[in-house]
């Protein structure tokens, strides 16, 4: 049997001949017991926030579209006691829905039915027993995650990330936030007991600061010589080699990677990468156009095989940036690469 998902848009604002305004979901099911009727169950969020500003995309073809239905996370949900039928029921699908702001994704919500469906004749039966008691196993749809990332959110098969920019961040930087399902619960909230927050999200499995659009093609030839900092430190263990083309004195010579060098302590061969969990620098155009020496602070964490960077770890450096003159580059004459780095306290 179908069942129908219908998007609505709610406080409508009128705007000449626009009208703006939230977008919710619903869905709706056919009952064909005595007497037939329509269910309706409606997909908010936990904290009964909006699902998208902009209308969400549906179409066919799950890549383009907005409203997915898919198995992104193995869970079966297990009914006690209370239900009409004890133990294990079956894996379902999950309901993903992308909620945009002016055409990026910056919402995503997943939902999953549970609760037992039961058949005409049980339906009854409990009406016999309980009278107009409320089954309290019943069918509904549970959001199990909700997001919101200022600059954009993704999922790929069932990881989330967020990515969130700071107000007035010259090179657009953003915090990106990676979520994994609780495997026990295949959910991506657990309880608390915070005042009025019965469900909050569980904590981001990754954090640190990256490029909101990517990293730049010539990370010298660029405006702010913190993205040559922040480049060199995103490549290395992935690729160190490359990560070295934004230190000085590397063309033309044999210079390798010294973790010392840059204030850290994992040789390459141990090296899977390293999370910038901070970044701090002083905008100053005219110490920029004349070429000055520049100081950006960042705090970081190194990875190794089987091991993730945790932020609480995190050491602050400070980071030497010198302007190599180039009348060729663009935008100063000058191409910006990184000296070294020195461990300080904080």
């Amino acid at each position: 049997e179908k069942e129908w998902l219908v998007l609505y848009r709610y406080d409508e604002v009128v705007k000449g001949d626009n009208k703006v305004g939230p977008f919710g979901a619903a869905i709706y099911d056919v009952d064909k017991c005595r007497p037939p009727a329509v269910f309706s169950y409606e997909l908010a969020p936990e904290n009964y926030d909006y699902l998208s500003l902009d209308l969400p995309r549906v179409g066919e073809n799950p890549k383009k579209s907005d409203v997915v239905v898919a198995n992104i996370i193995e869970h079966k949900e297990v009914y006690d006691e209370e239900c009409y039928r004890q133990g294990t029921g079956k894996d379902r699908p999950e309901v993903i829905v992308f909620g945009r702001t002016n055409g990026v994704p910056t919402d995503l919500n997943i939902f999953r039915l549970t609760g037992q469906d039961l058949s005409c004749i049980e339906r009854e039966q409990w009406g016999i027993y309980y009278g107009q008691a409320e089954y309290p196993c019943s069918l509904t749809y549970e959001n199990i995650g909700s997001w919101r990332g200022n600059y954009s959110v993704t999922l790929n098969e069932n990881v989330v990330t967020t990515y969130d920019r700071s107000p007035f961040e010259r090179s657009v930087l953003v915090i990106k936030r990676v979520y994994k399902p609780d495997p026990d619960t295949g959910s991506y909230f657990r309880t608390t007991t915070e005042p009025g927050a019965g469900k909050v999200l569980i904590d981001p499995a990754e954090v640190g600061i990256v490029f909101g659009p990517g990293i730049p093609e010539n990370t010298q030839q660029v405006y702010y010589p913190e993205k040559t900092v922040l480049s060199f430190f995103l490549k290395l263990g992935s690729d160190t080699d490359e990560a070295m083309k934004n230190v000085c004195g590397v063309k033309g010579s044999e210079r390798r990677y010294e973790p010392l060098d840059f204030g850290l302590t994992l040789p390459e061969r141990n090296l899977t990468g390293v999370t910038v969990c901070e970044i701090r620098y002083d905008p100053d155009i005219a110490a920029e156009r004349s070429h000055d020496e520049r100081i950006v602070a960042v705090r970081v964490v190194e990875t190794q095989r089987n091991r993730t960077g945790n932020c609480n770890d995190a050491r602050l450096l400070e980071c030497t940036v010198i302007a190599e003159p180039d009348p060729r580059a663009l935008p100063y004459g000058c191409q910006w690469c990184l000296s070294g780095c020195v461990a300080v306290g904080e």
